[in-house]
This record gives C-alpha cells, sequence and structure tokens, in this order.
C-alpha cells in the first residue's frame, strides 16, 4: 500500500537497476507494483526512469523506456537532464541545476569588454572603443575610470571624424579645396593644420568654402553632386534592404496586421482561454539564431559567451564551426535580449510568436492541425524521455536552422515547432479572463519560452503552448530568434 500511495503522488518514478536488484525476485515484484501504479495515471502525468547503477539487464518491463546509465561518466548529467524536463513540465522549480551568477556574468562580460576596448584603442578605432566603454557604463555606472575614457574617446572621436570628413570632400570636391588652400597639398589635410585655420580665418568662412553646417562633421552636397557620401555604420543592424512592400528583410519574413485568436482550451488551463487580441504588422526572423550570429556579437563585445560550449551530446558546439548554422543555446532570455538589441531588432512579444506559429486561423501545429513527426526535431527514437519509435531524423539534439522545410509556418518561418524553445519579451502572467490559480508562478517576474524542442513531445511543440524559466536560466533546448516593428 505504501508503494502505490507514493507512486500515485510522485512526479517521477527512479528505478535503480543492479544485478542484486534483478536477482531478486520479490523487488521485481515492487517494481511492478510500482509500474502497474504509475501506468494508472493519464498519459504525461509522470515520468519513469530506469536508472542503472552498474553493468546489468534492463529488466522487460522496463525496456519500452529509455534508461541512464548512472556509471557511465555523462550518466549523471543525463539524469538531471530527464528530471530537468520533467520539473519543466510540472513548473518545478530546477534552474539551480543550469543557472549562473549573474554578477560574476556581469565581471566577466565588463572584464571582456575591457579588453575589447583595450585592442581597439591600440588601432586607433576610437569610434569603436568609444561605444564599448559607453556599454561598460551601461551595465556597471561604477566602473572605474570609465567616465574618464568616455570623454578622452569622444575627443578622439571627433578629431578623427573631422579628418575623415575632410579627407572624403577632397576626393569629391579636391577643385574646391585647391581654390580656397593652394599652398595646401589635399592629400596631406590633417586635423592639427585644418583646427588651426579654424582659428585663424574664422568656421564661418570656412563653412562657406568647403560646405560645412555648424556640425563640422557633416557634409553638404553642393548642387552640381548629389551623390551620397558613403559611411560605415558601427554596427549591422536591421535596416531593410529593399523596398517595404517586399515580404522579407534581413532573413526576416513579414507578418501581416489583423486580429488574431490567442490561445486555447484543448489542453492546460494557463493557455485559456483564447481570446481575440488586435496586432500590428510585424517583420519576424525567418530562423531561430545560429551559433554564428551570436558569435558575432560575442566578438563586438556586446554579448557574452553562452554558459557552456557544449550541447546536449556534443562536447564542443558553440565554438564548433561545424555547428555555424543550428541554434544557439545556453542563452538567458537577458542575453538574448541583449543580442537582439545589439541588431537593431527586439525579442517578439508571445502574441506576435504565437500568431507567427499560428497563422490567422490558429492552426495547432505551424503546418497544421495534425501532428507529424517528419517535420520537426522533437522527441523521436534519438530522445532520452519518452521517446516516439515511429520517427528518426538522425539528430540526438539540436538540428540546423534551416532544417525540416515542411514544417514552415504559413508565413515560411523555420522551427517554431521543436528544436528549440524560444525566448520571448513577456513575463509569465495569466490570459485575460483566464484563471489567476491555474499556475502558481504566474505574476512571478519569470519569461515566458515558446515552441517545444528537440527532447519534448508533441504536446510541447503545440504552438499555443506555454513555458515559463528565469530570465537568468540557461538550458541546452533553449534558444531564441528576434522580431522587429515595420520601419
Amino acid at each position: 500500500m505504501e508503494i502505490r500511495k507514493a507512486v500515485r503522488e510522485a512526479d517521477v518514478v527512479v528505478v535503480c537497476l543492479s544485478k542484486q536488484f534483478n536477482e531478486a525476485g520479490f523487488r521485481q515484484k515492487e517494481v511492478r507494483l510500482a509500474l502497474d501504479t504509475a501506468m494508472e495515471k493519464p498519459e504525461g502525468e509522470i515520468f519513469i526512469i530506469p536508472a542503472r547503477l552498474e553493468e546489468c539487464d534492463n529488466l522487460e518491463s522496463l525496456k519500452k523506456w529509455h534508461w541512464v546509465d548512472l556509471f557511465e561518466e555523462d550518466g549523471y548529467a543525463k539524469f538531471l537532464r530527464a528530471l530537468r524536463v520533467r520539473g519543466d513540465r510540472i513548473g518545478a522549480i530546477t534552474y539551480s541545476l543550469i543557472r549562473f551568477d549573474a554578477k560574476a556574468e556581469k565581471e566577466r562580460k565588463i572584464k571582456f569588454l575591457l579588453e575589447q576596448a583595450g585592442k581597439l584603442e591600440e588601432d586607433a578605432k576610437w569610434a569603436d572603443a568609444l561605444e564599448i566603454q559607453r556599454q561598460i557604463k551601461k551595465i556597471n555606472s561604477s566602473t572605474p575610470g570609465v567616465d574618464g575614457k568616455i570623454s578622452e574617446l569622444q575627443r578622439k572621436t571627433q578629431a578623427n571624424d573631422l579628418t575623415v570628413n575632410i579627407q572624403r570632400i577632397a576626393g569629391k570636391k579636391g577643385n574646391s579645396i585647391k581654390k580656397s588652400f593652394p599652398w595646401l597639398p589635399v592629400a596631406a589635410v590633417g586635423t592639427f593644420a585644418f583646427c588651426c585655420l579654424m582659428s585663424v580665418i574664422g568656421a564661418g568662412w570656412y563653412s562657406q568654402s568647403i560646405g560645412f553646417t555648424d556640425e563640422l562633421s557633416t557634409p553638404i552636397n553642393e548642387s552640381t553632386d548629389n551623390s551620397p557620401i558613403e559611411t560605415t555604420a558601427l554596427l549591422p543592424t536591421a535596416q531593410p534592404s529593399a523596398p517595404l512592400d517586399t515580404a522579407t528583410i534581413d532573413e526576416m519574413i513579414l507578418v501581416p496586421a489583423g486580429e488574431f485568436t490567442m490561445g486555447s482550451d484543448l489542453k492546460s488551463p494557463v493557455e485559456a482561454p483564447p481570446h481575440t487580441v488586435p496586432l500590428d504588422a510585424f517583420y519576424m526572423d525567418i530562423y531561430e539564431t545560429t551559433t554564428s550570429q551570436y558569435q558575432e556579437c560575442v566578438t563586438a563585445g556586446f554579448c557574452v559567451r553562452p554558459w557552456t560550449d557544449a550541447s546536449a551530446t556534443r562536447s564542443s558546439y558553440f565554438s564548433n564551426p561545424e555547428f555555424a548554422n543550428y541554434p544557439v543555446i545556453h542563452v538567458s532570455w537577458n542575453m538574448a535580449n541583449t543580442y537582439c538589441e545589439w541588431r537593431g531588432k527586439r525579442l517578439p512579444t508571445e502574441v506576435e510568436w504565437e500568431k507567427a506559429a499560428r497563422g490567422q486561423e490558429g492552426l495547432i501545429y505551424p503546418w497544421g492541425n495534425e501532428f507529424d513527426g517528419s517535420r520537426l526535431n522533437f522527441c523521436d527514437v534519438n530522445c532520452l524521455n519518452f521517446p516516439n519509435t515511429d520517427y528518426d531524423d538522425g539528430y540526438n539534439d539540436t538540428a540546423p536552422v534551416d532544417a525540416y522545410p515542411l514544417g514552415v509556418s504559413v508565413y515560411g518561418i523555420y522551427n517554431l515547432a521543436g528544436n528549440v524553445r524560444e525566448w520571448v519579451v513577456d513575463e509569465y502572467n495569466v490570459y485575460p479572463g483566464g484563471n489567476p490559480a491555474a499556475a502558481s508562478d504566474f505574476g512571478l517576474g519569470l519569461r515566458v519560452v515558446r515552441g517545444g524542442s528537440w527532447n519534448e513531445n508533441y504536446i510541447d511543440a503545440q504552438s499555443f503552448h506555454r513555458f515559463a524559466y528565469a530570465p537568468d536560466a540557461v538550458g541546452d533546448n533553449t534558444g531564441f530568434r528576434c522580431a522587429m516593428d515595420v520601419p
């Protein structure tokens, strides 16, 4: 009776296997009793994890479940991942297994940015170094020497801009320069000489001769030459490279405006009730953010590296060029938000994400209302937890971001079901008209993740399904993509 009671009240049953265990007939009877009781629960209500403590045969009654080998080198890590999957589903706090210290992250980021700023100064890249120092101040305004360094770099940047503008003007308007300064070779015009001339002759006269406004770094095109002077942006942004009446910009797709019915009453009460939301048009990334894209932000000094270089089954992942087109993982909400801002974008809202996945008709999956395991990276035969042996895509965890073309949404967006869960900007709260008691962690500052992942089942891949993590939590099944307002 005690076994039955314990199993009925449990969320996870761990069956420990050993040679001695297998030889003890009465213990097998206890396992049989526990399993029979567990199977009385509805599907998905309990986890059963056979855990081998040594090399031994698995019991016949347990062969339908994948086991973990605790005697292997990575056995304990696999065991923790299995527990975490269950903990995520029931809302248990398992983040202590995977989270990192926010203060340590901030200190590491500042140290890295200081190193990058120093290298840029050595190369006389004053503007780039200035932006990094401003980022350092934004992270911690009390960083020693940051105000003085910003002032110093501002002066150097202004002086450099002045020189560059003169050289650009000289290239386009050599004759005008020569008329004003017949004794000064155009190629040798320098900041110091220019500043001296400004002091003696006067800014007004020089601005008329060269074609500057009072803001000396802004050139004015003469009527005889309307071609723009090229400039180089400091950071990559999501500016459109085509007219806005096209459907795509910067590997983003336009999701049109219109009312959208969000939520569902088919499954969990945290997803209810269905409710109509007005929504403006927006752009959504076609693909999940890749390791190589995130590496660019790390290299620029604005993003910190993922929590670990590894994925669930690969010891080298983030820094391995082989996985450059795979989704970045082990990034928190804060890290994802920083990356999107650096790109001139933002994280999508929860309603934007759901509309991008379900379309105007409110589909259950991005491709339709029937599950098809060939259209997404989910818990197939390669998976540890509740594997679906009807499918085998060959991936033990994450897949390329452009895989599964048959699984795109009605707008042509990839992997909104499976592969990795995706952060959205919203905090985890009850829907309008919903039951505030449906989840104990509503309103606690958790952030929503959407879409299911490579180690989850068809229920988690449903486009209205909601999860929630602490904003500094990271995991091997969680990534993100960015969105953008229509310019």
